[in-house]
C-alpha cells in the first residue's frame, strides 16, 4: 500500500461546487478547490476509511447516529452520509451501494451501484430518480484507495489529505422501502468522473487500445 498525501497545489484539473437550492449540485470546472464541505468527484472507488463518528462532529458540527460502521468499507458496507434535512446538515449512516426504488431486496450483488458515472447518472435507470430528485450527498472518507496500474501491475494507493481533514466525496442518496416488512433502509452511491487523459489515469487498469503511459509520467503531475 502506498500513501499519497494530497497537496491541492500541484494538481492541474479541480472540482468545484455550485449551489442550487438550499443543497449542491456538482460540476467539474478546471479547477480544484477543496474545503470541509466541498464535494470531490473521485475515480471509481470501491475501497474507502469513513471519518469517524467525532470527526464528522468536529468538521460539519452534525451528530452521527449511534451506529457503527466499520474503519474500512467496501460495497454494500455501512457507512455514514451527509444530506440536507428540514433544518440544515444531517448525517445518516446507510449502505454504500445505492438501492432503487424498483428494487426487490436491499442487496442485488448481480450489479454494483457503490459508483455512480457522472455522464450517465441522470438516464441509467438505477440512479435517474434520485438524480432528479436532486438527492445530493457528501461522503467524509479519511481516505479512499486506487489500485495502480502504472507498472503494468495491480498496486494499492491510498489517498488521503495532508490536512488530516476528511475528504467530502460527491454522492447520491436514497431511501428504499421493503415492501414485505414496511422497514425504510438508507443508501448511498459515489459520482465519478471519467479519468482518460487526466494525471489519475494509471489509477484503473488501462484500455488496451489506448497509449501506454510511461511510467512516472503520472506521478510528475499528482505527487507531492
Amino acid at each position: 500500500m502506498r500513501w499519497l498525501d494530497a497537496n491541492f497545489a500541484t494538481f492541474t484539473e479541480k472540482c468545484a461546487i455550485l449551489y442550487a437550492g438550499n443543497f449542491w449540485s456538482f460540476v467539474t470546472v478546471g479547477a480544484w478547490c477543496f474545503t470541509a464541505v466541498t464535494p470531490t468527484i473521485t475515480a471509481m472507488c470501491n475501497r474507502y476509511q469513513p471519518a469517524s463518528h467525532e470527526k464528522i462532529h468536529d468538521v460539519l458540527g452534525v451528530l452521527v447516529p449511534p451506529i457503527a460502521y466499520r474503519p474500512g468499507l467496501g460495497p454494500w458496507g455501512t457507512g455514514p452520509f451527509i444530506r440536507a434535512g428540514v433544518t440544515g446538515m444531517e448525517c445518516v449512516v446507510g449502505q454504500w451501494a445505492l438501492i432503487p426504488p424498483f428494487a426487490k431486496e436491499r442487496i442485488n450483488r448481480k450489479i454494483m451501484t457503490n459508483n455512480a458515472r457522472s455522464e450517465t447518472v441522470a438516464t441509467k435507470p438505477v440512479f435517474r430518480q434520485a438524480w432528479a430528485k436532486g438527492q445530493r450527498c457528501l461522503i467524509p472518507a479519511m481516505s479512499y484507495d486506487e489500485p495502480c496500474w502504472e507498472t503494468g501491475a495491480n498496486v494499492w494507493w491510498s489517498f488521503r489529505r495532508r490536512d488530516s481533514l476528511p475528504w467530502m466525496l460527491a454522492g447520491l442518496w436514497s431511501d428504499w422501502v421493503d415492501h414485505d416488512t414496511g422497514e425504510i433502509t438508507s443508501s448511498y452511491t459515489m459520482l465519478t468522473a471519467n479519468c482518460d487523459g487526466h494525471p489519475c489515469s494509471p489509477m484503473h487498469k488501462p484500455d488496451p487500445k489506448l497509449p501506454r503511459r510511461r511510467p512516472g509520467q503520472a506521478h510528475r503531475h499528482s505527487a507531492c
